[in-house]
């Protein structure tokens, strides 16, 4: 398994936990637990846990798309390119000399 998965995996874990702790948090708010004038505990948690979904949101999507990338190594096989083509002596010695000439 490469890092890259292992990554995805772990932000899943790390999402469904989280998602729990929201869906308490939300529990507490529908509930009417906490009054206040200036905001209550319950309604700040809840948005807390919110933001803290979102974040793990945005983290495992990025990783997702670090795991379906190619490497540069795999985009030349697709392409078919399989090591870069040298040049003779002479080809190297005419670009010298051409780049010389600007």
């Amino acid at each position: 398994m490469r890092k890259e998965e292992v990554k995805v995996l772990a932000l899943q874990d790390v999402l469904k936990e989280a998602k729990k702790e929201w869906n308490r948090a939300l529990d507490d708010v529908l509930a009417g637990k906490g009054k206040g004038v200036f905001g209550n505990e319950y309604d700040k948690a809840e948005m807390e846990a919110r933001t803290k979904v979102e974040k793990i949101k945005k983290r495992l999507r990025e990783a997702i798309v670090e795991r379906d990338a190619c490497s540069d190594e795999e985009i030349d096989a697709i392409v078919g390119i399989t090591k870069p083509e040298e040049l003779s002596p002479e080809e190297d010695a005419f670009l010298d000399r051409l780049s010389d000439t600007f």
